[in-house]
């Protein structure tokens, strides 16, 4: 996590908002290396190798056909996206607020 002090120079920044950043950068942080490690993997089924090897022919020829028909869902974003962009108005109204208040605290 980051540090308190990378935030110091923000001076109208609440505490609660620097730790809901180095919470948010975490998860960021988790995600990109999850993302990574299953890129990385290889993404083909060598079933030729399992028929080789299993008994249960029919098992294979099922599991072969399964991924085949496999077709990825689609779904619609579009309230995620409408919530994140709620949450980032706010966020900036309340920043430029804070903003507003602490310079004329001076």
């Amino acid at each position: 996590m980051v540090p308190y002090r990378a935030f110091s120079h923000l001076r109208f920044v609440s505490a609660e908002t620097i730790s809901a950043l180095q919470a948010f950068r975490k998860r960021h942080s988790d995600a990109v290396r999850v993302n990574h490690v299953q890129t990385t993997q290889p993404t083909t089924v060598d079933f030729a190798h399992y028929r080789s090897v299993l008994k249960n022919q029919a098992i294979v020829d099922e599991a072969e056909k399964l991924l085949k028909d496999f077709k990825p869902m689609s779904y619609d974003a579009s309230s995620y996206v409408k919530a994140i962009e709620t949450f980032e108005a706010k966020a900036v109204s309340v920043g430029q607020c804070l903003g507003a208040t602490s310079m004329y605290s001076y």
